[in-house]
């Protein structure tokens, strides 16, 4: 967030964030721990994620693969943030 509003671009300007795979780097900013609660960065905007990375994510067996899942991802999908796409998400040869 504070890459984005050096650049001028503040939350509420995000129609949404879309999440390819599920690096730290890439979704480590999505979600902050307030009162021991967490809250997204990006309130009432979808998440959206390929059905494998996030979904296999979401399976709480799935915190040694995906270690930033716990305070990253898993918030997300509990708070009513993550949407799927559907269908093919590898762009045509």
């Amino acid at each position: 967030m504070d890459e984005f509003t050096a650049n001028g671009v503040s939350r509420k300007m995000l129609i949404m964030v879309v999440m390819t795979h599920l690096h730290r780097d890439h979704v480590g900013w999505t979600c902050v721990q307030q009162d021991g609660k967490y809250t997204s960065n990006v309130p009432e905007r979808p998440l959206l994620d390929e059905r494998q990375g996030l979904g296999v994510s979401i399976t709480r067996g799935a915190a040694s693969r995906f270690p930033n899942a716990p305070s990253c991802v898993w918030p997300l999908a509990e708070l009513g943030l993550v949407e799927f796409m559907q269908g093919k998400t590898d762009p045509e040869p």
